[in-house]
């Protein structure tokens, strides 16, 4: 059987992760790149948090 983690589990990797990436462009790209990483990742961010607001008002 697999066990399936809580939602804010993946929620948290999922930050975790996205503050790896930005870390890693800020050091190693210029501010150009990094800015469009930027951008992207907290789009991607918000739509998270977003998701994860649905889910606690529509369940």
């Amino acid at each position: 059987m697999v066990k399936r983690f809580p939602y804010w589990v993946y929620v948290v990797g999922v930050f975790v992760a996205w503050a790896i990436v930005f870390l890693v462009t800020w050091r190693k790209l210029d501010a150009h790149r990094f800015h469009e990483v930027l951008i992207f990742g907290c789009g991607f961010l918000i739509g998270v948090l977003a998701a994860s607001l649905a889910r606690k008002i529509y369940k």
